[in-house]
């Protein structure tokens, strides 16, 4: 199987994009993206008070959940979030 080419969704967009414009793109709520950027899943700077986020960062993030999903050889991706740490286990809920 091969992993799906998200990269057109985003084309539109500018290279760094609001929490509002991923979340419409991706079609998810703005806490939804709130809750991974807070996560540290996605990377993210502030201007001012508001998140932005990279254009490729959040494409390499839905590219990894694709993979993840696959079966095969794609499944030793190690699993989101990754630990501030540099480990790869998972956050404790």
């Amino acid at each position: 199987m091969k992993v799906a080419n998200i990269t057109p969704l985003f084309q539109s967009y500018p290279d760094v994009m609001t929490v509002s414009e991923v979340a419409k793109t991706v079609r998810c709520s703005d806490s939804y993206i709130l809750d991974l950027l807070h996560k540290d899943v996605i990377a993210c700077f502030l201007v001012g008070r508001q998140y932005r986020l990279l254009k490729a960062d959040v494409i390499a993030y839905m590219q990894d959940l694709e993979r993840r999903r696959l079966p095969g050889k794609h499944n030793d991706v190690p699993p989101w979030p990754r630990s501030p740490l540099g480990g790869d286990e998972q956050h404790k809920r």
